[in-house]
């Protein structure tokens, strides 16, 4: 069915598959891992919920600032 070179591709693109699956298979095998890095991501970015909202407080004023300043400047 499949000779020489034919063989060798095939060989080649089975070999491709499994290095490209590998990652996922290694997961597969380990679940514990896995909803280890999501607890972790999730309580990570818990923690960063307060400073975001703060950055985005402080942005919001800084803009309205940059509108009075504007204002001030064509006013006079």
């Amino acid at each position: 069915m499949f000779e020489g070179k034919q063989m060798q591709q095939l060989f080649k693109r089975a070999g491709l598959g499994a290095l490209a699956l590998s990652p996922t298979l290694a997961l597969a095998q380990v679940p514990a891992a896995f909803t280890t890095a999501v607890s972790d991501a999730t309580a990570d970015g818990a923690a960063m919920a307060g400073a975001l909202i703060g950055v985005a407080a402080a942005i919001v004023v800084v803009m309205i600032g940059v509108k009075f300043v504007k204002r001030i400047r064509g006013a006079v």
